[in-house]
C-alpha cells in the first residue's frame, strides 16, 4: 500500500531544460526539475515536464527571437527587420531528398 504524508520538500527548482527542436511545427521542450527543501538544501526526487502553458512557449518564443537577433549582430554589418519565426525545413536524408520526403526504405 501507498504511503502517504507530508513532503519533506516546499519548493520545485528546474535543474535542465534539454535540447530544443525548432525544427518540426511542433515544438518540443522538456525540462528536469528537482524537488527541493530551500531551509536545508536538500532534494528529495527529480521530476519531467513536456507540457507547458501558452506563457511559457510564449516566454520561449521571445527567447528564440532575441537569441536570433543577437547572432544576426555578431555575422550582419547591418541587419534586416526581424521576420517572424517559422519551422525550420528538416531537409532529411539523401533519401528522403531523392523520394520527395517520402520515407526512404530501412537498410
Amino acid at each position: 500500500m501507498p504511503v502517504t504524508g507530508i513532503p519533506a520538500f516546499n519548493a520545485i527548482s528546474v535543474l535542465k531544460i534539454e535540447p530544443v527542436v525548432f525544427s518540426s511545427s511542433d515544438v518540443r521542450l522538456t525540462g528536469q526539475g528537482a524537488f527541493v527543501n530551500t531551509e536545508n538544501g536538500m532534494t528529495y526526487g527529480q521530476t519531467t515536464c513536456s507540457r507547458w502553458s501558452k506563457r511559457t512557449l510564449e516566454k520561449l518564443a521571445e527567447l528564440r527571437t532575441a537569441m536570433e537577433e543577437d547572432m544576426a549582430a555578431m555575422v550582419f554589418v547591418q541587419a534586416g527587420p526581424t521576420s517572424p519565426a517559422g519551422p525550420v525545413v528538416d531537409p532529411g536524408g539523401i533519401g528522403e531528398t531523392l523520394r520527395n520526403n517520402a520515407d526512404a526504405p530501412q537498410v
